[in-house]
């Protein structure tokens, strides 16, 4: 479910220009709504993204990522593969360091590293279907979402597609006691 604060943000952001404006009604549009209220959070930031990357008159648009745009790029290149994409693409951008990058290359950069599926330098691949959707109905059983996304905020990830199959391994053992619980009562 999308937070207050995300909302807050993305009005803050609707108010700053008629092309925000226009652009978060064609997005509650696209996903058949008309609330800010009935988006998911994977939505929300998304909408944010996109509402980012339009440049208001008179704004600071050239200002650096946002140090959570930072951490978020350096968990992603941990990964070998990762890592080389984003020294080529920021090589292309003419950029030497993250700190170098604007917010709207940042979100770019962060948009292809996530697409990109590789192993993690553990070799621990991404997490299964199978793994996703058991974690999923055990989130739903024990109402634990707040567990979740806690266990996403130390892991440094966003959702749980970006976890490696070990971490969902280790999502699920903190879950599954509390739902053979509550299934006891």
């Amino acid at each position: 479910m999308v937070s207050k604060k995300q909302i807050a943000f993305i009005r803050k952001l609707q108010e700053s220009s008629p092309d925000r404006e226009n652009e978060v009604h064609a997005f509650l549009k696209s996903i058949g709504s008309d609330n800010l209220d009935d988006l998911q959070q994977k939505d929300a930031s998304r909408l944010i993204d996109r509402l980012l990357s339009i440049k208001v008159e008179g704004a600071d648009n050239d200002r650096g990522p946002t140090g959570k745009q930072i951490s978020f790029l350096e968990n992603l290149m941990r990964d070998e593969p990762r890592r080389i994409v984003a020294e080529k693409h920021m090589k292309n951008l003419g950029v030497k360091s993250l700190n170098d990058l604007s917010i709207d290359q940042a979100s770019e950069l962060i948009e292809i590293l996530k697409a990109l599926k590789v192993e993690s330098s553990r070799g621990d691949r991404l997490v299964s279907e199978k793994q996703k959707k058991f974690i999923e109905s055990l989130i739903e059983r024990t109402k634990g979402q707040a567990i979740a996304d806690a266990f996403l905020s130390r892991s440094g990830k966003r959702s749980i597609e970006d976890i490696t199959s070990s971490e969902a391994s280790s999502l699920i053992d903190i879950l599954k006691p509390m739902a053979e619980a509550g299934s006891q009562k």
